[in-house]
């Protein structure tokens, strides 16, 4: 794992949360805004990083016959980074709403919601449910999507 990246998310974790603190109590809003901005952009520019790392070593996994066990290490490390980012887009989506609130706009929110709404779709999946499909996949343990449909339609809380 890029060791880089994931101080740089760590970083982020700290920043949104001393924005957090700092918005419940300050009359600096011009400031705070830049900073919030600063942190949109950041946590932006953060996931596309991410992405062309896990890409990269994707490559690798495929040029290089690792064991599985090394596989499932690194795709959990993986996972857990995009769960933490999850965080600071979380926070940093509470910080531009309650910003707006206060009749500020923030530059490049359009970018930011795409952003999330990207980094929703890659947490919504655990990586060892994933490993789990691969391999009953492998076994020939396949459902088809009625199958599953009608599974769904039978569980309790589904309301679909």
């Amino acid at each position: 794992m890029n060791i880089v990246l994931k101080n740089q998310v760590e970083a982020s974790e700290k920043s949104a949360q001393e924005l957090e603190e700092e918005i419940s109590h300050t009359h600096g809003w011009a400031l705070l805004c830049y900073n919030v901005q600063d942190l949109s952009r950041s946590a932006v520019n953060l996931l596309s990083e991410i992405g062309i790392d896990v890409e990269r070593w994707q490559r690798d996994l495929a040029d290089n016959a690792q064991q599985d066990s090394q596989m499932a290490q690194l795709g959990s490390e993986w996972e857990n980074l995009y769960r933490r980012l999850a965080g600071v887009f979380e926070k940093t989506a509470g910080l531009l709403h309650r910003l707006e609130t206060e009749g500020f706009a923030i530059d490049g929110k359009p970018e930011f919601l795409a952003a999330w709404k990207e980094l929703r779709g890659i947490v919504c999946f655990s990586v060892d449910g994933v490993a789990k499909s691969v391999e009953q996949a492998r076994r020939g343990q396949t459902r088809s999507l009625g199958d599953i449909e009608l599974e769904l339609r039978d569980l309790p809380d589904n309301r679909g």
